[in-house]
């Protein structure tokens, strides 16, 4: 077979990109290509994603320099919302990688709370320099092949491609006098008149050119081959890294309690796993009932592979059908059937995170099979129980948690060392302590007692540890506890959306308002939809009195769910700071119209007879609602200038544990207080001063 080259040299016109990414960066053993996203120790290539290189690369051009996480995610990810771990992750394989500069280093430093920074010499070779050629008699070599090391460099013309060695000719440092690296000396192919007096024969040029374009369709299919490995069209034995498993269907509203148990505790499952993306319950139940197909899902997802099940239950007898899919092709990569009897489910259970995990291709340790399978119960009809017990509590009426309690309490009856359900029961006594005034301290008392019986059964259960950590802070004013469980709980698993939430409203108390919203991001890239992520991120921004930015996300989380009454409420506090008195009653209406009707009625007629201070009287005399929690009810008596009524009120709810006062320190409402010493005492009291 022979090649026509001169056809084939024509139909390559590379542009080589001419910004600072057209660099060769070169530091101790490590060879950073930027144009082509790869890395080399000596003449060895270190397969990393592309995404892996680019954190490199954004570190070492700013070498030198302390990188923010929030920079380095901008810089990477400029586009696109995703998980702050995929970060940690590339951080820590690359500080693992590079190892140390001579003088004992780290090539990656990281600064505690401040962000990362690249040490070392880096010495810089530019791929864009023109190739030109001084002395057309003077013949020229092409590199003969691809090699480790080797470049493309772009011709004058831009038709011809040589391959350049950079390998031994390093450029120094940008900010010093650079040295310039020999230019190939070619500017097209000699014709054999002028190559007759020549010192190579016609013949050996045309050995050289057919050199070169064996060197350069090898190139061509080099990069092919990257992208396959890299992207979408991977190889079917790639190790799978995120999944997104949709909320199973169900053949009747009897057995939804169970379909969606099966389908949360499977997420809980696989989440334990250290390098899976497992998209978080909040995102996928946004997808129940929708007649959408799973590749769709899995695209607007942005996860390689979607898991779908459908469970139907006759008596005792159970069936569950998974398919696991490729979103890519839309390929089926495993299914399987299940028939098994009621009785059976936890074992159940325990089969198929060990099926679903054995298929993601991934070697897994012997610790993360453990996690995968681990049960917290052997009694099957106490995990009933414990699965109706989630399903009321995610409604999150009172007439719902109330529920919860009762299914959860008998699931404890039947196994007192269920941790779980003791999880579920602190959970649900919380929330509810919001709904009920009078019985709240009683309340956050139960959620205690409930976390700390979990804690004891197991102290390594994420969900009773962020539990515990607001119990810390919220009912025993121990601020350094709850940071010590939250801190924690992030470590133990830096994909939980709850855990940064936690730890963000934590921070927010404390006036600590840049790492608040810096940590309710990080929760809002590992769950976007979550409401409660959202809501709270709303309320971070109102106590740093960025209250425009509140009131559109407050805006942004109704979107997302129009039943989530508490979006009001950052509303409502925004409107109110901005003397928009109207839209402030008007949100505080509509916050209070599904819990307690009468009282949105008498916000709506006390403002429409007397305005703002007819509304501040109607909700702070003797007939004001009993539902209108006392924070509030002080929050009104320090606008009408009533101090001695709002710090009675505060004072009595620090004797009563309150755990509104949490936000005593940074509520721009109580500011005309912050100088009279009976606040001041209060603050040293709630371990604020």
């Amino acid at each position: 077979m022979s090649l026509d080259l001169d056809l084939i040299y024509s139909q390559f016109n590379f542009k080589v990109d001419k910004s600072d990414k057209s660099k060769i960066y070169e530091f101790g053993e490590f060879r950073l290509d930027a144009v082509h996203l790869m890395l080399y120790q000596k003449d060895e290539e270190i397969p990393l994603v592309p995404k892996a290189v680019e954190t490199l690369l954004a570190l070492v051009e700013k070498r030198g320099e302390i990188l923010s996480k929030d920079e380095l995610m901008k810089t990477i990810w400029t586009d696109s919302i995703v998980e702050e771990s995929n970060l940690a992750q590339y951080l820590h394989l690359l500080r693992k990688i590079l190892g140390e500069t001579k003088d004992g280093k780290p090539f990656i430093e990281t600064f505690r709370r401040r962000g990362y920074r690249f040490n070392g010499e880096v010495s810089v070779a530019d791929f864009s320099a023109e190739i030109k050629q001084e002395n057309t008699n003077q013949n020229f070599v092409p590199h003969p092949a691809l090699t480790n090391g080797g470049a493309i460099r772009e011709t004058t013309s831009g038709k011809v491609v040589a391959l350049a060695d950079w390998r031994h000719a390093p450029e120094v440092d940008e900010k010093s006098p650079q040295k310039v690296l020999p230019t190939a000396q070619l500017e097209e192919f000699p014709s054999e008149s002028e190559t007759q007096n020549a010192e190579l024969s016609t013949g050996e040029i045309k050995s050289r050119k057919r050199g070169f374009a064996v060197g350069l369709i090898l190139l061509l299919l080099a990069s092919i081959g990257v992208s396959y490995w890299f992207f979408p069209n991977r190889p079917s034995n790639a190790a799978i890294e995120s999944i997104a498993v949709l909320p199973f269907w169900n053949d009747s509203v009897e057995t939804e309690y169970l379909s969606n148990g099966m389908t949360e505790t499977l997420i809980s499952s696989l989440s334990q796993l250290p390098n899976l993306n497992v998209k978080a319950q909040s995102v996928v139940f946004r997808y129940k009932g929708k007649d959408m197909d799973a590749q769709t899902i899995g695209k607007e997802l942005n996860v390689q592979t979607i898991l779908t099940g459908r469970v139907a239950s006759h008596g005792d007898d159970l069936t569950l059908s998974l398919s696991f899919e490729d979103v890519e092709t839309g390929n089926q990569i495993w299914g399987k059937q299940y028939n098994r009897q009621l009785s059976g489910i936890i074992a159940l259970q325990t089969e198929i995170a060990r099926d679903v995990s054995a298929n993601l291709k991934t070697k897994l340790s012997g610790a993360d099979e453990q996690r995968v399978a681990k049960t917290y119960t052997e009694n099957v009809e106490a995990y009933q129980f414990y699965l109706r017990g989630n399903f009321y509590q995610s409604k999150g009426t009172p007439e719902s948690l109330q529920k919860a309690i009762e299914y959860f309490q008998q699931a404890i009856a039947l196994d007192p060392n269920f941790a779980l359900a003791y999880v579920g029961l602190a959970s649900s006594y919380a929330p509810l302590a919001h709904f009920n005034n009078v019985a709240a301290r009683d309340l956050m008392l139960k959620a205690k007692a409930a976390t700390l019986n979990a804690l004891s059964l197991d102290d390594q259960l994420l969900e009773a540890r962020i539990a515990f950590g607001s119990i810390l802070y919220k009912d025993e004013y121990d601020f350094a506890g709850a940071e010590r469980e939250f801190k924690r709980a992030v470590e133990q698993n830096p994909n939980d959306s709850d855990a940064h939430q936690a730890y963000g409203e934590l921070l927010m108390c404390f006036g600590r308002h840049e790492e608040s919203l810096a940590e309710l991001r990080r929760a809002l890239a590992i769950d976007p939809v979550s409401s409660s992520a959202n809501w709270k991120y709303s309320i971070s921004l109102f106590f740093a009195r960025r209250y425009d930015e509140a009131v559109a996300q407050s805006k942004k989380t109704l979107e997302l769910d129009d039943t989530y009454w508490w979006a009001h409420r950052g509303i409502a506090f925004s409107y109110q700071m901005k003397r928009d008195y109207a839209g402030s009653v008007a949100a505080r209406a509509k916050m209070s119209e599904k819990v307690a009707p009468q009282t949105a009625a008498l916000m709506r007629e006390s403002f429409a007879k007397g305005g703002w201070q007819g509304f501040l009287r109607a909700m702070t005399g003797k007939q004001r609602p009993p539902n209108l929690p006392p924070y509030i009810v002080a929050t009104f008596h320090v606008e009408l200038g009533e101090k001695d009524k709002a710090l009675s009120i505060l004072n009595q709810m620090y004797e009563d544990r309150a755990s509104d006062l949490t936000q005593l320190k940074v509520d721009p409402r109580l500011d005309p207080l912050r100088d009279d010493p009976r606040f001041v005492d209060l603050m040293r009291r709630m371990n604020f001063e």
